[in-house]
């Protein structure tokens, strides 16, 4: 034993044993006897068991790792659940780890690089930063890559054209009067670190359009999105009469465009054409001439490759006819939205609209919004001229509130044509279902049917509860989709103070998915969607719960 406890115990071994093979190799001018302190000090060596815990789970893992060699008091403890409760990230493998640092914002990762080493090289993984959306005052910290990166003042866009950070979207907000030469150093330094697959533009300023084909250029563009906000009068600046034909890696496009005639998108549509598979110009309802220009329309016919697209009507519809790969269509026909428009051009527009329904066979998706009788009327008409269809989704929209008694006159026009959609799978109703159309839905109409997505019904759910529960039992893998109120406000429920939705909420077989939005502009508010299913392990726990 050592004379003072401070001090610490002395081991003895001698080079001299045959017996111990590392003595063996110790050099002949080594010491007789050698002496080293013991890994355990005399104060750590006082302490119980629960204090030693609380000093072990300070450590580190590799620091523990060697604590198991000291002595079997210390094995033990180190084994102790209480020193590894809080260590299950530090257990996990560099790719685990990335992969949680994957759901973490730069403001929660940047703290991470301060807890140890092996941490701060994880956090500036480049599979961690993949996904991350990285803004201008994030540059400065050099981020390997990201999923996003955002820009939208001069001086950063000056600064992201040298910044090693390869990013996958490039959001780039274009002032007016703002920086058309940063923009190009920055699309030319992304295009060359040969990430680039996005680019979305907010343009104030046409100047940029004149050199819009170092754009058009990037090799592997897929997806390209233009807001342009510029005033009708400066758009007379874009010169150029057409661009060089796109990469043809590009398949997505988005255009929104402000009031009045557009060059540029004319211009854009002859570069896409050969590779164009997506088109959004939804957002253009604001054009005072899409009605009576059919320009728009001959070139969306040129588009060979072109499957999907929403659009406001236009004018010549009937010639994107000759695009034979077009499957999927969704468009606007709602007449109060277009400033400058008179009734003739829309009657015009209609018309060649539904001259497209009733010779389209190859639409697969179909969706329209419209916002008067004599409108829907029209395209329902069509569309049973049409005959039998290849239609596999069908939804149905509108951005006005409709009545009962309108809503039944809508669905007395649509309950005749189900006959022509035997393939339908899914029915999209954004107004009021009555039971009329719940009545008409049977396997002998429509036999497919797997989904059915109702914005609000007809009073409410306990009044319809028997009606839904007999498709549920004729349709087994039917999936109804309805969006509620917190509360019933339905005169006719038999249930008080809104209690039908409450048992709804606990019903076996329903799930509810709350939203805090508004489903639509002048609606109330959408609080949830509730999703019924028939399965045959909820029958008998069904029949027990009082609705």
């Amino acid at each position: 034993m050592p004379v003072c406890p401070s001090v610490p115990s002395v081991r003895l071994t001698s080079v001299n044993n045959p017996n111990l093979p590392h003595c063996s190799q110790q050099p002949a001018s080594a010491s007789l006897i050698s002496a080293s302190p013991c890994l355990v000090p005399a104060v750590l060596s006082k302490l119980c068991d629960d204090a030693l815990i609380l000093v072990l789970r300070l450590l580190g893992c590799g620091d523990l790792q060697r604590c198991r060699l000291v002595c079997r008091r210390w094995r033990d403890l180190v084994q102790h659940p209480d020193v590894w409760r809080h260590r299950a990230m530090e257990l996990l493998p560099n790719g685990f780890l990335i992969l949680v640092m994957r759901y973490f914002d730069i403001r929660e990762l940047l703290p991470l690089r301060l807890v140890c080493r092996r941490w701060r090289d994880l956090a500036m993984h480049p599979g961690v930063w993949r996904y991350l959306i990285v803004g201008e005052r994030h540059l400065s910290l050099r981020p390997p890559c990201c999923g996003e990166l955002r820009l939208s003042s001069e001086n950063p866009l000056s600064l992201a054209a040298t910044a090693m950070c390869p990013a996958a979207l490039v959001y780039i907000y274009i002032p007016d009067g703002g920086a058309n030469e940063a923009l190009l150093q920055v699309v030319r330094h992304q295009a060359g670190l040969g990430n680039l697959r996005c680019i979305w533009l907010t343009v104030r300023d046409p100047f940029v359009y004149n050199n819009f084909d170092v754009v058009l250029s990037v090799e592997g563009l897929r997806e390209l999105e233009v807001r342009q906000f510029c005033k009708t009068e400066r758009l007379s600046i874009f010169k150029r009469s057409c661009f060089p034909a796109a990469a043809p890696s590009l398949r997505k496009l988005t255009y929104e465009g402000g009031p009045g005639s557009d060059p540029f998108l004319e211009s854009l549509l002859q570069a896409v054409a050969l590779s164009l598979e997506d088109l959004d110009l939804l957002f253009c309802t604001e054009f005072d001439n899409f009605h009576s220009d059919m320009t728009v329309a001959r070139l969306l016919s040129k588009c060979n490759n072109l499957r999907k697209l929403r659009c406001p009507f236009l004018g010549g519809f009937e010639q994107l006819l000759a695009c034979r790969s077009l499957t999927d269509l969704e468009i606007s026909t709602v007449v109060d939205a277009v400033q400058g428009s008179n009734e003739e051009d829309a009657r015009c527009a209609i018309s060649s609209l539904c001259c497209f329904l009733r010779s389209a066979p190859h639409l697969t998706h179909l969706s329209f919004w419209f916002d008067n009788f004599e409108t829907a009327t029209d395209l329902f008409r069509a569309l049973d001229g049409a005959g039998r269809s290849q239609i596999t989704s069908l939804k149905v929209r509108t951005e006005v509130n409709w009545t009962k008694e309108q809503a039944d006159r809508l669905w007395e026009l649509v309950v005749p044509i189900l006959p022509n959609f035997p393939r339908l799978e899914e029915l999209t109703a954004d107004l009021m279902v009555t039971p009329h159309l719940l009545r008409a839905i049977r396997p002998n109409l429509l036999p497919n049917v797997t989904r059915l997505n109702v914005m609000f019904l007809d009073r409410c759910f306990n009044c319809n509860w028997d009606l839904l529960c007999e498709m549920l039992q004729i349709y087994p893998r039917l999936q109804i989709n309805i969006e509620f109120e917190n509360l019933c406000h339905c005169r006719q429920c038999s249930k008080p103070g809104g209690e039908c939705h409450e048992l709804l909420k606990r019903r076996p077989g329903f799930q509810v998915n709350y939203l805090r939005k508004n489903a639509a502009k002048n609606r109330v508010n959408c609080d949830g969607v509730v999703h019924m299913w028939s399965s045959d392990e909820d029958d008998d726990d069904n029949d027990n719960v009082d609705f």
